[in-house]
């Protein structure tokens, strides 16, 4: 979701249904009272009580909760993240390259039950997989990588990332490495020569690989 700053932000809620979900989570807590719920959410007994029977829907809390319990926002809105599967993984002659493919383009992977996706940054990711064992020992067949587009600000030491200098270039997949100011994008292939960053927002492609999801 776009905010633009000149028009007041309006938040659009789905139905949520945070009675069941609730008590899914005492369940394989091994939670039997409403106490133990209030502790965990930071809240009154009285009002856990009015979440776990329907009669408080907890609305502005959901973010706050999710976190709390370690799950999606999605798990309690019951509602699919599709984020679309753009392209596949593979050895090439700068290290992993990032290829587009027409029919991974019509695919997607629902990040339900991922923590930490929320509506408003949805939008802003996208996936690759890999298809045979050729990445290894990095990646396997059937891995999905999902990332976050024009994250430079948020990457740290250690992170993955989707590197494209130019246009005419393939997206590569780099690990940072962190000294003192200095961004370094390393490759996978040991053989090809570091890069490093002098400026975070010069013209280029840096998107954060947030997940990697095995099956």
């Amino acid at each position: 979701m776009r905010v633009d700053p000149k028009k007041p932000a309006v938040t659009e809620y789905p139905e949520i249904d945070l009675s069941t979900v609730l008590r899914e989570e005492m369940s394989r807590r091994g939670m039997r009272y409403a106490r133990e719920v209030a502790e965990l959410l930071g809240i009154t007994r009285a009002y856990a009580s009015q979440l776990l029977n329907g009669r408080r829907v907890g609305y502005r809390k959901v973010g706050e909760f999710a976190g709390k319990l370690g799950i999606s926002l999605g798990k309690f809105a019951r509602e699919s993240f599709l984020v679309p599967i753009i392209g596949e993984l593979v050895w090439g002659e700068t290290g992993i390259m990032l290829r587009n493919s027409q029919e991974a383009v019509l695919t997607g992977i629902d990040l339900y039950e991922l923590p930490g996706i929320s509506y408003d940054h949805i939008a802003d990711l996208y996936a690759m997989q890999v298809r045979n064992d050729q990445l290894l020992p990095f990646f396997k067949a059937g891995d999905l990588l999902v990332a976050y587009r024009n994250s430079v600000d948020l990457v740290s030491h250690g992170d993955k990332v989707i590197f494209q200098e130019n246009q005419e270039d393939f997206p590569r997949l780099n690990y940072v490495e962190i000294i003192g100011s200095q961004v370094i994008l390393k490759s996978f292939n040991p053989a090809i020569p570091s890069i490093i960053l002098a400026n975070r927002h010069a013209a280029f492609r840096l998107d954060k690989i947030k997940y990697v999801i095995s099956r």
